[in-house]
């Protein structure tokens, strides 16, 4: 298992059924193209870029909803622990 991220340019090909490697990170950590995956593991989100600081020490995302289509942004504090896709 990999223990470094992915980052894609295009959200449009990934199966949201699939349950990938993941890796866990800080919300500190995070950067543009990575893939949130959900309880179960599987993708249910692409952070498309940051659009500002949120309050409390969180950062703001603009994000591709994976199941439903779509975009909305999201909070994601500095230290909260997210998994992302591994490469």
């Amino acid at each position: 298992m990999s223990n470094t991220a992915l980052r894609t340019e295009d959200f449009s090909g990934i199966d949201t059924l699939a349950t990938p490697a993941t890796v866990e990170l800080l919300g500190s950590e995070l950067l543009e193209g990575m893939i949130l995956v959900d309880e179960l593991g599987c993708p249910a989100a692409g952070l498309d870029h940051q659009v500002g600081r949120a309050a409390h020490g969180a950062r703001r995302w603009l994000i591709a909803d994976l199941d439903r289509g779509g975009w909305s942004e999201t909070s994601i504090g500095l230290k909260v622990r997210v998994r992302v896709i591994a490469r």
